[in-house]
C-alpha cells in the first residue's frame, strides 16, 4: 500500500461556481514507513526499560532523574512521582559515598561507560552493595543523559564474607 498526501483548493468563478480544482498529490510511503519504524523502536525499547530485571534510571546532564523503571523502584523503594527532576546521588548515595558517587557520574558523562561495585542506599536507610553500570547517551558526539543501572549484589557480598570468616576460623584452628 501506498501513502498519498494532497493538497488543493477549488477555484470558483465570479458567481462562486466550482470550476475547477488545483492540487498536487505527493507520495509519502517512506516518511510514513520511517514513522512506523521509529514508533516500533520506541515502543521495544520501553518495554526493556520497563520490564527489565535490572534497576534502571535516566539521568539529566546534572544527575537529575528523569525516568526510573519498576525494578529500580523494587530495589529502591522510591516512585517516580517522588523521585522525578531530583539528584540521584542524594537519593541512593551515602554520605561517605559521595566523592565515588560524582566521579562515577563524571566519568560517565565524560562518555565513559563506568562498571563498578559499591553500596548504596534505599529509601528505608538499608545499606545495599550493588553492581553500578553508568552508560552515557550520546547524541552528536555530546552526552546528553546517562543511563544508570543497578544489580543487587548484596547476598552474594555476605556469602564471599561468611566464606571469608570461615576460611579464617578454619585456618587458625
Amino acid at each position: 500500500s501506498r501513502w498519498i498526501t494532497v493538497i488543493g483548493e477549488v477555484k470558483r468563478d465570479d458567481k462562486g461556481q466550482i470550476v475547477g480544482l488545483r492540487g498536487t498529490a505527493q507520495n509519502i510511503t517512506e516518511r510514513k514507513r520511517a514513522e512506523e519504524e521509529i514508533i516500533s523502536q520506541k515502543n521495544r525499547f520501553e518495554q526493556l526499560f520497563n520490564n527489565s530485571p535490572i534497576a534502571i534510571t535516566l539521568l539529566d546532564n546534572q544527575d537529575k532523574i528523569i525516568l526510573i523503571n519498576e525494578s529500580f523502584s523494587h530495589l529502591f523503594g522510591y516512585y517516580i512521582e517522588e523521585v522525578k527532576g531530583k539528584f540521584l546521588n542524594g537519593l541512593i548515595v551515602p554520605h561517605e559515598l559521595k566523592e565515588e558517587a560524582k566521579s562515577y557520574f563524571d566519568q560517565t558523562f565524560e562518555g565513559n561507560q563506568v562498571n563498578k561495585e559499591s553500596y548504596r542506599r534505599r529509601k528505608d536507610g538499608t545499606l545495599i552493595y550493588v553492581q553500578i553500570v553508568g552508560i552515557p547517551v550520546i547524541v552528536n558526539d555530546k552526552t546528553v543523559s546517562i543511563y544508570g543501572m543497578y544489580v543487587d549484589l548484596t547476598q552474594r557480598k555476605k556469602a564471599e564474607e561468611e566464606l571469608i570468616n570461615a576460611k579464617e576460623k578454619a585456618e587458625s584452628a
